[in-house]
C-alpha cells in the first residue's frame, strides 16, 4: 500500500509557502556567512533557544506570572555564551584548516 501523505514542495504546483520560504531563505543566508561568523551564529542560536527553553521551565516551576522574565534572564546570557564559544570554535577551525593548507 503507498504512503499517503503530502507532497514535497517542489511537486506542489503552488510551491511553497511564504513562511517556508523564508526560513530556506533564512538559513541559506547563514549558510553563506565567513565561517567564523557562521559557527557564531549558529551556535548563539542554539544556545540561546535551549537557554530560553530551561527559563521558562525554571520560571514555571517558581512563579509562573513572571516566567517570561526567567526566558530572558537564561536566554540572553546563553546566547551570548553560545556566541562567543562559537566564534572560538570557528577561529579555531579557520587557524587548523590554515595550518593544514599551508603546511607549516
Amino acid at each position: 500500500m503507498p504512503k499517503v501523505g503530502r507532497a514535497p514542495a517542489s511537486m506542489r504546483p503552488w510551491g511553497m509557502t511564504g513562511t517556508a520560504r523564508a526560513w530556506r531563505e533564512f538559513w541559506r543566508g547563514i549558510a553563506e556567512l565567513p565561517l567564523v561568523l557562521r559557527w557564531s551564529v549558529r551556535s548563539g542560536l542554539v544556545f540561546g533557544t535551549v537557554g530560553a527553553v530551561v527559563g521558562l521551565l525554571v520560571g514555571l516551576a517558581a512563579y509562573p506570572p513572571t516566567a517570561w522574565f526567567a526566558v530572558l534572564e537564561v536566554g540572553i546570557p546563553a546566547f551570548i555564551v553560545g556566541t562567543l564559544l562559537g566564534a572560538t570554535a570557528g577561529t579555531a577551525t579557520l587557524a587548523v584548516r590554515r595550518l593544514d593548507r599551508t603546511g607549516k
